[in-house]
């Protein structure tokens, strides 16, 4: 069983390119985007940069502000491998991500990978870590770990 890292990304781009990549199958959201054919670990990895293919629990297309915007877990890490690679096919890509077993959180930002380990209040005090406790409750989680470990 994998450890899951909770993913929020937004892409910007063309909407008809946009709506396709909304209308996926079941737990086929990245081969509907970068088609790798039939599963093999390496080539997921090195495709999308993560173990399995993921089946959003959010995903909603603003056609007026041209952004599709999803959130899902993926195993292990976050997709950068697939991020990088719409981002080469011109799409603009904000997304932050979180892995509570490992311990690390970051933010990707139009093909910038901003990855952290350390989670002490000067990081709570920067605008990554603000917007990455924002999104995923990370120093909570912390304080829960601390009050189960006492």
């Amino acid at each position: 069983m994998p450890n899951w890292c909770q993913n929020n990304l937004d892409i910007e781009g063309d909407v008809e390119q946009l709506r396709q990549f909304a209308e996926y199958k079941e737990s086929k959201f990245f081969e509907n985007i970068l088609p790798l054919g039939e599963w093999e670990y390496d080539k997921s990895l090195e495709g999308w940069g993560t173990k399995w293919d993921v089946d959003p629990h959010h995903c909603e297309l603003d056609e007026d502000s041209g952004v599709l915007s999803v959130a899902f877990d993926s195993a292990w890490a976050p997709p950068i491998n697939l991020y990088n690679y719409l981002q080469s096919k011109g799409f603009s890509l904000y997304a932050t991500y979180y892995e509570p077993g490992m311990g690390f959180a970051g933010v990707y930002s139009d093909g910038e990978n901003r990855e952290y380990s350390e989670f002490d209040d000067e990081f709570f005090e920067t605008s990554d870590g603000e917007e990455l406790d924002g999104c995923f409750g990370i120093r909570e989680d912390f304080e829960d770990w601390d009050d189960e470990d006492e």
